[in-house]
C-alpha cells in the first residue's frame, strides 16, 4: 500500500503494528550509487578541466560533497521505524529515527486517536495517539491514504478493546 511497509501481528490480547518508510535501496547500494555518481562526475570534470574549463573543478567538488552528505543522511535513517503495540491495559509506542530512540506509553482506556486533516492541499495530515493532553505523532513517514486507513483502524481497535488492525 502506497509503497510503505506495514505489518500487523495480532493475537487475542495484543496488536503490533510496524511502520517504516519504503527503502528499496540498501545502505551498501546507496553508497554504491554514490560511488558511481562521484566517479562519473570526476571523469567529466577532469575532461573539461583538461580542455581549459578548470573553473568547473570547485563546483563539481561541491556537488560530490553534497551528494555524499545526502547519501550519508539516507544511510543513517535507513532503519527508521515506529512500533505501535496495543495491549489489554496499555498502548506503547516506540520510535527510532537515526540514532535517536523514543518510547511512550498510555493507559489504553484513556488513549485516543487524533487525526487532523490537512489544511492545504500540499500539507500532510497528522495522526497522533495520546491521553490527558499529551499526544504523540505517529505515521509521519507513511503516505496520506495509508495514514487515513491507519487512523480509522486504530480508532476501531481502541474502541473495541481488542481485535486486529488491517492496514
Amino acid at each position: 500500500m502506497d509503497g510503505n511497509q506495514q505489518s500487523a501481528d495480532s493475537r487475542p490480547d495484543r496488536v503490533l503494528i510496524l511502520l517504516r518508510p519504503n527503502r528499496s535501496l540498501s545502505r551498501r547500494g546507496g553508497w554504491l550509487v554514490f560511488g558511481v555518481i562521484a566517479g562519473f562526475l570526476t571523469i567529466i570534470t577532469v575532461g573539461f578541466a583538461l580542455l581549459g574549463a578548470w573553473m568547473i573543478l570547485p563546483f563539481a567538488g561541491l556537488e560530490v560533497v553534497l551528494v555524499g552528505v545526502v547519501t550519508a543522511w539516507f544511510a543513517r535513517h535507513h532503519d527508521d521505524r515506529e512500533w505501535i503495540v496495543l495491549e489489554p491495559t496499555r498502548v506503547r509506542i516506540a520510535r527510532r529515527e537515526g540514532k535517536r530512540q523514543e518510547q511512550f506509553e498510555f493507559q489504553r482506556y484513556w488513549a485516543r486517536v487524533r487525526f487532523e486533516r490537512r489544511r492545504r492541499r500540499s500539507a500532510p495530515s497528522r495522526l497522533s495517539i495520546g491521553s490527558h493532553g499529551r499526544f504523540v505523532e505517529i505515521g509521519s513517514q507513511i503516505g496520506e491514504v495509508t495514514r487515513q486507513v491507519l487512523a480509522r483502524e486504530l480508532k476501531g481497535a481502541l474502541r473495541a478493546g481488542h481485535g486486529s488492525v488491517h492496514v
